[in-house]
């Protein structure tokens, strides 16, 4: 799958180790890592391996959530120009290639979201 980063924080924190481990502390920033590792090997979100991976209603928005540790998730929104549908008009995750990490945190809370 291709990610991209719903802010430049975001992406640091995703990208550049020191940066994740000086905010989420060493253990988080392992998980994180192979969590981010297994979406880019992924060619769909029934390919993720591990973090206990579903699709949940955040807000007003379905998205991918992840956990990377107990007390953390990852949350992804699907990032196509046009987000694939199913015939009902539901987003189809299952030809979703495209994800933006929205969030990383404890639960859904957004005042958790690592993003400036």
């Amino acid at each position: 799958m291709q990610l991209a980063f719903d802010s430049e924080h975001l992406r640091s924190i995703c990208e550049n180790e020191a940066a994740s481990e000086t905010e989420l502390g060493e253990d988080i920033t392992r998980a994180l890592r192979g969590r981010l590792a297994d979406l880019s090997a992924a060619t769909s979100v029934s390919d993720l391996p591990a973090g206990n991976p579903r699709i949940s209603d955040v807000g007003d928005t379905e998205c991918l959530v992840i956990e990377i540790t107990r007390d953390c998730q990852l949350i992804c929104k699907a990032n196509h120009i046009r987000n694939p549908l199913t015939v009902s008009g539901n987003l189809d995750w299952d030809q979703v290639s495209r994800i933006k990490v929205v969030h990383i945190g404890r639960g859904y809370d957004y005042q958790y979201r690592v993003s400036t």
